[in-house]
């Protein structure tokens, strides 16, 4: 959860009344847009008091709004939260939901909840699975839908995982998060995020899509992820920059032990 951001092409969105793109996620404050990707570094790099407006978007469910607080500080671990009111929706370890301090559509186009996996696609997930130690059939969590770059092309997202529900590690627990583009007509796997249990440790992270959305109101998506171990919870966002860089982690925020 501590991997530095990559600054993007620098453009002037900001959001209401000129204030940064702040983006929370249930787990922390993962940092802001003001021209450049910005992950704070202490509680006086953050440009808000407190009572700004918020957007609420997770996944495919309707938007909505919240007010949210100056931030504070996480103990143990003196990383940044800002508490919202009302809080964000979910329960902890399950697919959650962001709030972006902002006045664009967060979602300019639609997220699909998606069935069952076509067969290339979960062959894909074994694939990377395998590799890992991981032979039995993929535990499918969450398959979605998303045009990210808002250019008629779907991409697919895939949240495969297999965590006991107290979130302590058990022999052969996995969570790994792909992306799927097709490029000149061919399906290229992107592997975002991977846990794995390890011998003798109870670590592991349990993860999930919180929200696909336009964080810095460019018009195109970056997709949030959650990750809940047993001592805490985090939330990092990518950005699709383009076929050559791919996926690049721009936010990162979280708190616990």
């Amino acid at each position: 959860m501590s991997v530095a951001p990559t600054t993007s092409v620098a453009t002037t969105t900001t959001g209401p009344e000129g204030f940064p793109a702040v983006v929370v996620s249930r787990y922390g404050l993962m940092g802001w847009w003001d021209g450049e990707w910005v992950v704070p570094e202490g509680l006086g790099d953050v440009p808000v008091e407190g009572g700004e407006p918020y957007q609420v978007v997770m996944l495919d469910q309707p938007q909505s709004s919240a007010i949210g607080s100056a931030a504070r500080l996480c103990e143990p671990s003196q990383s940044l939260v800002l508490d919202l009111d009302p809080p964000l929706p979910g329960d902890f370890g399950d697919a959650g939901a962001i709030a972006v301090l902002s006045d664009w559509e967060l979602r300019p186009s639609p997220i699909t909840v998606l069935g069952e996996l076509a067969a290339e696609h979960r062959d894909a997930v074994s694939d990377v699975l395998e590799p890992l130690g991981i032979s039995s059939e993929p535990e499918v969590y969450q398959h979605l839908g998303a045009d990210l770059e808002g250019d008629g092309s779907e991409e697919v997202i895939i949240v495969a995982k297999q965590v006991a529900d107290d979130l302590f590690a058990q022999p052969g627990d996995y969570s790994v998060v792909l992306l799927r583009k097709s490029i000149e007509g061919e399906w290229q796997t992107a592997i975002l995020e991977t846990s794995l249990a390890e011998p003798d440790s109870p670590y592991i992270l349990s993860h999930s899509v919180a929200a696909v959305a336009d964080l810095n109101g460019d018009g195109k998506m970056e997709v949030v992820i959650d990750a809940a171990y047993y001592e805490g919870a985090g939330s990092v966002a990518y950005e699709y920059v383009d076929d050559d860089l791919g996926a690049q982690l721009v936010l990162n925020g979280g708190c616990g032990a």
